[in-house]
């Protein structure tokens, strides 16, 4: 699965079933029913020898053998398989899985850049055929599986596979384009209506989810550093602590109060990574194993939530000669 946003779980996949391993699963599963609570402590998971196996249902694998994708949440207790047509997603609480009640949606689409869970929602990158077009989907595990419960948003580009961290989606697509996206939920006040838009029948009070959003924050291009597209293994964000300064004159100076974690951009091309930060304007930064320092730019716009990245600084690592340099980034 190309969506590696996950590491806590081992997930093989064979022809027909699903082996998981995680730290005494089942009993957790069983306690978390009783007491409501689910730990999902790294300590929990490791040096775990017993393997949880899910047998792929039936119905499904007979019309889209074989099963090209698979991604499991953060808690462990919800999988999601696609084969040639749509997807399915299964629960190891309840045992069951759920599929396309419509026949015509599941057949009506390809999922080309894989799967990745978001909260209670299936993230995909799929090809629709009816359209044309390459669209990133969100259905949510709660409600059938239906196109009325999508949220839905077209891309330029086919997406050769998407990441998830945090609220932030990422998807690079065969344009060498990595396009940030906004994940939110939408919440309405006291007894509002579900995502099939009736009323919740619980009678809670609160704010109730309506439904999710996905909202373009950046398309930052690589051409610069990437000859072909399949050349590209895997990017992935994560939080990095980078010193941050200020040019003056000749001279650097350090602020150390901005000197923080920031989110950065790993990619791997082939086995070569670049390291793409995200920094405040008119700054730079000074990495350490390396001498020189790139200047940020200024051209970017920021988006209302601020949460898009400027130009940055690009660290390059060639992990055969092992000698890092430092390149300015001109196509974000």
């Amino acid at each position: 699965n190309p969506c590696m946003s996950n590491h806590l779980h081992v997930c093989l996949q064979g022809e027909d079933r699903l082996y998981l391993s995680s730290a005494n699963m089942m009993k957790r599963i069983a306690s978390s029913s009783i007491s409501g609570e689910f730990s999902d402590s790294p300590l929990n998971i490791v040096g775990n020898k017993q393997w949880t196996i899910v047998q792929f249902p039936p119905n499904y694998l007979s019309a889209n053998w074989p099963i090209r994708f698979v991604a499991v949440d953060n808690t462990g207790q919800y999988i999601a398989i696609n084969g040639n047509f749509g997807f399915a997603h299964y629960s190891l609480i309840t045992r069951k899985w759920k599929l396309f009640g419509n026949i015509t949606q599941e057949r009506n689409f390809i999922v080309t850049g894989g799967l990745a869970w978001w909260d209670d929602y299936i993230v995909t990158s799929c090809y629709n055929l009816l359209e044309s077009c390459d669209e990133i989907r969100m259905y949510p595990r709660t409600t059938y599986l239906d196109n009325s419960h999508c949220v839905s948003i077209k891309t330029r580009a086919q997406a050769l596979f998407i990441n998830v961290y945090k609220n932030t989606l990422i998807l690079f697509s065969n344009d060498f384009n990595i396009s940030l996206y906004n994940l939110k939920k939408n919440f309405s006040p006291g007894q509002g209506t579900n995502l099939a838009g009736q009323t919740d029948k619980k009678g809670g009070k609160g704010a109730r989810m309506d439904s999710c959003t996905i909202t373009l924050l950046q398309d930052i291009s690589i051409a610069r550093f990437v000859s072909q597209p399949g050349m590209v293994i895997s990017v992935t964000m994560c939080s990095l602590y980078v010193d941050v300064g200020v040019i003056k004159g000749q001279r650097y100076h350090p602020q150390p109060n901005q000197c923080k974690n920031t989110e950065t951009l790993i990619i791997n091309n082939a086995g070569r990574l670049l390291l793409l930060h995200k920094l405040p304007p008119g700054s730079m930064t000074a990495t350490s194993g390396s001498d020189t320092a790139s200047r940020a730019g200024l051209d970017d716009s920021e988006t209302d939530d601020n949460r898009s990245l400027h130009r940055g600084s690009i660290s390059e690592q060639n992990q055969a000669d092992n000698q890092p340099s430092s390149m300015e980034v001109h196509d974000v």
